[in-house]
C-alpha cells in the first residue's frame, strides 16, 4: 500500500518547478509507486497568481536596474516575460510531469459553503477569511473518500497552520470530525518533512546525502548571525542585520577529495532566502527601501526595527564519514 499526500498551496512556495532536493525525492517516490499525491485546482490558480506577481515584481526591478545602469553607459536586453496564460500553465505542466494529480473543484453547493462561513466553521475565520481554504479542504475530503478503504493515514502538506490546525499542530477538532471513520490526516508543514518520511526502493546518491547534511546544518548555523553589510543592497542604511529565518531546499554538491577510510570532502552551493531583521534611524523611515517593512516602529527612542529578505548562495564545506551519517560542516561564504 503506497503512502498518500495532499499538497496545499504553501507546499509550492519557493519550489514551483519541483526541482529542489526534497521534491526530487518526492517525485521519485511517485514514479516508484510508493507515493500517490494530489493537489487542488484552487492551489493551481493561487500559485499562478503568485507566480505572476513575483514575475511582475522582479521584472520591475530589472527595468529599474537597467535605467540606473544606462547612466553608466551599460545596457542589456530585458528578459522575455511570459504571458499570463503561459504563467498559469507552469505549475500544471510541472505537476503533470511529476505525477501529482490536480483534483477538480469540490462538488459542494454554494449554500453549504456560505453556511460554513456564517457559522465560523473551519477553515473560515470570524472575519470571513477562508473561502479558498475551505474549497481546498473540501477537495481533500472528497479525495480521501475516494481512496481505497484500507488507507488509514494521509499526509496533508501545509504551512497554513492558523486556518487548518489546532495549537498542537494537528487538525482542528471540527475538521477531524469530518474525516471518514478510521482515517487519520497527519499535518506536515513542508515538502522536506514529507521527503523525510518517504522510503524509496533505491538508495539516495551520496551527493543527495551530502546536500541533506548541508541543508540541516545551515538551518541552525545561520540563525541569529549578524550579516556583513556588503550582502545587502538596500538604499536605506540598516544596522545589525541579523538572520531570523533560513529558507533553503536545494544544493549543488561537488566532491573535492577522498581520504583514507573513505572519508569524503564535499562543497555544496545552496541557493537560499534569508529572512532578516535590522534597525533603521527613525528619521530615515520616510525613505525606507520598498523591499523592507517596519516590524517595530518604536523599538527605542532612536531606532525602528525593520524586516526584509535576502537571496544568496551559501557555500558549505562538508566532511562526510564512511557511514554516510557522521559529518562536520562549516560555512565558507555567503554570496549575493
Amino acid at each position: 500500500m503506497p503512502d498518500y499526500a495532499f499538497f496545499d498551496t504553501t507546499a509550492f512556495t519557493g519550489a514551483r518547478d519541483l526541482e529542489t532536493t526534497s521534491w526530487r525525492k518526492i517525485t521519485a517516490a511517485i514514479k516508484e509507486g510508493v507515493l500517490q499525491a494530489a493537489t487542488s485546482q484552487v492551489t493551481v490558480l493561487e500559485s499562478g497568481r503568485q507566480a505572476s506577481e513575483t514575475i511582475e515584481a522582479k521584472a520591475k526591478q530589472v527595468s529599474e536596474a537597467r535605467t540606473v545602469l544606462a547612466t553608466f553607459g551599460i545596457d542589456f536586453l530585458p528578459p522575455e516575460i511570459p504571458t499570463p496564460h503561459q504563467v498559469q500553465r507552469l505549475l500544471p505542466d510541472w505537476l503533470d510531469a511529476n505525477g501529482v494529480a490536480i483534483l477538480p473543484m469540490p462538488d459542494a453547493p454554494h449554500a453549504e459553503v456560505v453556511a460554513r462561513d456564517v457559522n465560523v466553521r473551519a477553515p473560515f475565520a470570524r472575519s470571513g477569511k477562508g473561502y479558498r481554504d475551505t474549497l481546498i479542504w473540501l477537495t481533500l475530503l472528497a479525495w480521501i473518500r475516494d481512496l481505497p478503504e484500507l488507507v488509514a493515514n494521509v499526509f496533508f502538506v501545509t504551512a497554513n497552520s492558523q486556518d487548518f490546525c489546532s495549537p498542537k499542530g494537528d487538525l482542528k477538532r471540527e475538521l477531524l470530525a469530518e474525516l471518514p471513520p478510521g482515517v487519520h490526516v497527519e499535518i506536515l508543514q513542508r515538502p522536506q518533512d514529507l521527503a523525510s518520511r518517504v522510503e524509496l526502493g533505491t538508495a539516495p546518491s551520496v551527493a543527495t546525502i551530502v546536500t541533506e547534511h548541508a541543508l540541516k546544518f545551515i538551518e541552525t548555523a545561520l540563525l541569529h548571525e549578524i550579516l556583513d553589510g556588503d550582502l545587502t543592497s538596500w538604499d536605506t542604511a540598516v544596522e545589525e542585520v541579523t538572520v531570523s529565518e533560513v529558507s533553503a531546499d536545494d544544493g549543488d554538491a561537488q566532491l573535492v577529495d577522498t581520504f583514507v577510510g573513505d572519508t569524503q570532502l564535499w562543497t555544496v552551493d545552496i541557493p537560499a532566502e534569508l529572512g532578516v531583521n535590522g534597525y533603521v534611524y527613525k528619521a530615515d523611515l520616510p525613505g525606507l527601501d520598498d523591499t523592507l517593512t517596519v516590524s517595530d516602529a518604536d523599538w527605542n527612542s532612536h531606532y525602528a526595527e525593520v524586516a526584509g529578505r535576502i537571496s544568496c548562495t551559501v557555500k558549505v564545506l562538508v566532511r562526510l564519514e564512511a557511514d554516510l551519517e557522521t559529518s562536520e560542516s562549516e560555512i565558507q561564504e555567503l554570496v549575493v
